[in-house]
C-alpha cells in the first residue's frame, strides 16, 4: 500500500481492479483516490452484510 502511495504522491489510483473479495478489498479502497473506480470480481466471501 504505502509504494502505492508514494507513486502517486499520497493521491492514490484512478482505477482499482480487486479479484480477491473481503481479503484483498480493503487495501484496494486504501490506494483508490477519491471518486475513483473500484472494480470487484470473483466470489464473494463477506460474512456481514453490506
Amino acid at each position: 500500500m504505502r509504494p502505492v502511495l508514494e507513486l502517486t504522491g499520497g493521491r492514490g489510483v484512478h482505477t482499482v481492479f480487486d479479484g480477491g473479495g473481503e481479503t484483498t478489498l480493503l487495501a484496494s479502497m486504501q490506494v483508490l483516490r477519491r471518486h475513483g473506480t473500484c472494480s470487484t470480481t470473483g466470489p464473494s466471501s463477506a460474512t456481514r452484510p453490506w
